[in-house]
C-alpha cells in the first residue's frame, strides 16, 4: 500500500503559512500603507512551536507507516534528524517543480531515515566487487537488431502479461538478482506462454563462484552464466526470498527456467535497447542510482544532471519493461525497480530516454537467451 504524507509531499512551502506580521512591520505615513522588514518575537516563537509540532507528528506518522523501530534512543534521535533533513530537501525540490524547474517529483518513502551514502551502501549493489574472479566469464552473444521493423511509439511488457509483481529487496544489495530473474521471467514467458516467478534468493546464495557477493552486490551477466552452467534456476515458491545470504539450496526438482546464454546490447546505444525491448523482451540494465533524487523519486520523468553514464558509475541493476512518451513529447524508459511498491510509481520509474544515455541506462544492458 502506498502511504500518503499530506503534509510532507503535497505542501510546497517549506514552513506553515503564518501572519504577514512575521515578515513585516506595518506602518502608516500620510494615509499610505508601508511594509518594512521586521519580526514580532512572540509570533516567531509561536510559529516555531507550530512547525516543531508538525514535524514531530510527521516523524511519528513515518515510523508508524513503515513500522520503524530503533535499538536505542540515541539512534532514534539521529534518524529523526536525518528524516527532518530529507523532508526539507524533498519539500524544496517539489517547490522547485511547481515553478517548472523539474519534470518529476519526490516523496517520503521507507528510506527517509537514511543518509544518501547509507542508502547507496544498503540498496545499490551492482558492480560490487569491482574486480571479477573471471572463472566463469562467457562471451556474450553479439546483438543483431531486427531489420525492417517499425517499432511502436509506446510499448509495455506488463500489458502483454510478461512481467511479474514488484519485489522488495529490503536491506540487501542483491539488485542484480532481481534484475536477472525479471529479465528471464519475461523471456521464459515469450518462449512458454507461462509467467513463472523465479528465485532471486537462488542467485544471492549460489553465485559467489561467479564474482557475485550475495547481499553485498554482483552482476547480471554473471548470474546468467550461473543459470546456464547450473543448469537452471528454481521457482520463487520453492526457494523464497529471505533478504540475507545463506547456503546454496538449489533443488533441480524445482527448476523454473534455464538459459543458453545472453546478449549484450551495444554499450550506450539507446536505439538498440528500444529495439531489443520491443522485439525480444524485458532487458536487464545497470544505472547510476546514487542521487538522493532517485532515492525519493515519486512520479514524472526522471532526469538529474548529476547522474553519470560511464560504466564505473553504475551501481544499481533494474529492468526495462517498456518505453513511451508523454503528451509534450518527452520520451521515457519504463523501468521496474526492486525497492517495493511504496517507492516510485508503484515500484516503477520513468527515466529520460534518448537523452545522452542518461544515468547509463544503455551502458550495461543484457537479456537472456532461452
Amino acid at each position: 500500500m502506498v502511504h500518503l504524507f499530506p503534509i510532507l509531499t503535497l505542501l510546497l512551502t517549506p514552513t506553515p503559512i503564518i501572519s504577514i506580521q512575521r515578515h513585516f512591520n506595518i506602518e502608516t505615513t500620510n494615509h499610505k500603507l508601508i511594509l518594512t522588514h521586521g519580526t514580532h518575537p512572540n509570533l516567531e516563537t509561536h510559529d516555531r512551536k507550530i512547525e516543531d509540532t508538525l514535524l514531530l507528528k510527521e516523524w511519528i506518522f513515518f515510523k508508524t507507516s513503515f513500522n520503524k523501530t530503533y535499538p536505542t534512543l540515541e539512534d532514534e534521535n539521529f534518524r529523526k534528524e536525518v528524516f527532518f533533513e530529507n523532508r526539507k530537501k524533498i519539500t524544496k525540490f517539489n517547490q522547485d517543480y511547481s515553478f517548472g524547474h523539474s519534470k518529476f517529483v519526490l516523496q517520503i518513502n521507507p528510506t527517509a531515515d537514511l543518509l544518501t551514502h547509507e542508502y547507496n551502501d544498503v540498496y545499490n549493489g551492482y558492480g560490487r566487487p569491482a574486480k571479477r574472479n573471471g572463472g566463469h566469464k562467457d562471451n556474450p552473444t553479439t546483438y543483431i537488431p531486427s531489420l525492417n521493423v517499425l517499432l511502436p511509439e509506446n510499448f509495455d511488457w506488463k500489458d502483454l502479461g510478461g512481467v511479474t509483481s514488484v519485489k522488495n529487496q529490503g536491506k540487501c544489495g542483491g539488485c542484480f538478482a532481481f534484475s536477472a530473474t525479471g529479465a528471464l521471467e519475461g523471456h521464459h514467458f515469450r518462449k512458454s506462454g507461462y509467467l513463472e516467478e523465479l528465485s532471486p534468493q537462488n542467485l544471492i546464495d549460489c553465485t559467489r563462484e561467479y564474482s557475485n557477493l550475495g547481499c553485498s552486490g554482483g552482476y547480471v551477466d554473471e548470474s546468467f552464466n550461473y543459470i546456464k552452467d547450473n543448469p537452471g534456476i528454481d521457482v520463487l515458491s520453492a526457494y523464497p526470498y529471505e533478504g540475507v545470504e545463506g547456503s546454496c539450496r538449489f533443488d533441480p526438482n524445482f527448476i523454473g527456467a534455464n538459459v543458453t546464454g545472453y546478449v549484450e546490447i551495444p554499450p550506450g546505444d539507446e536505439s538498440a535497447l528500444a529495439t531489443a525491448v520491443a522485439t525480444q523482451g524485458p532487458v536487464s540494465v545497470a544505472i547510476d542510482a546514487s542521487q538522493s533524487t532517485f532515492q525519493f523519486y515519486s512520479n514524472g520523468i526522471y532526469y538529474d544532471e548529476e547522474c553519470k553514464n560511464d560504466a564505473d558509475s553504475l551501481n544499481h541493476a533494474v529492468l526495462v519493461v517498456g518505453y513511451g512518451s508523454e503528451p509534450d513529447g518527452t520520451k521515457y524508459w519504463l523501468v521496474k525497480n526492486s525497492y517495493g511498491t511504496e517507492w516510485g510509481l508503484g515500484g516503477y520509474i520513468k527515466m529520460a530516454r534518448d537523452n545522452d544515455n542518461h544515468c547509463g541506462i544503455a551502458t550495461a544492458a543484457y537479456y537472456p537467451l532461452v
